[in-house]
């Protein structure tokens, strides 16, 4: 008598493993996609109180640079701070400052000794949270998705992490 699997037994435990796998891989990509997510709205959150505090200390000058803030970010330059995952840009404006932070992949590109790390992004962009600061620190959260042929509803999953209705 011989022992082993037949033909049959192995397809089915290979049916069993494809069909776990397919529901398992969508929630966990919305589990990492909240995690990065998260990400941003403790790095905005951040942010958007170092803005509050030069608004009071500055409340004739528009913030133009992050180097302006009394905080720093493990990669800024200029009006733009990035991570692994997200690129924002400082718009100062007459109606106080905005941010705004795209979700990307980015790649830091090291420059040689004395020249500034500068961001590469691919072009896909997930979604973009917008925080309008206004003078009187009041802050006003949007999220945009993607226009891109194709592009899923993001906005949907995070909107809730930054308090947007």
């Amino acid at each position: 008598m011989k022992k082993g699997f037949t033909l049959i037994e192995l397809l089915v435990v290979v049916l069993i493993i494809g069909i776990l796998s397919a529901v398992a891989l969508p929630q966990y990509n919305k589990t990492v996609e909240k995690s990065r997510a998260s990400e941003l709205a403790i790095m905005m959150k951040s942010f958007s109180d170092a803005v509050r505090i030069y608004q009071l200390e500055n409340p004739s000058t528009a913030l133009t640079s992050v180097d302006n803030l009394t905080i720093s970010f493990a990669h800024q330059n200029g009006n733009m701070f990035w991570s692994d995952h997200f690129m924002c840009y400082i718009s100062p404006s007459a109606m106080g400052s905005q941010v705004q932070c795209s979700r990307q992949e980015v790649k830091t590109t090291s420059g040689s000794s004395g020249e500034v790390a500068t961001p590469t992004t691919n072009a896909s962009t997930y979604y973009t949270i917008t925080y309008n600061i206004q003078p009187n620190a009041e802050i006003v959260k949007t999220c945009a998705n993607s226009t891109a042929t194709g592009a899923k509803d993001n906005c949907k999953n995070v909107k809730s992490l930054f308090g947007i209705d």
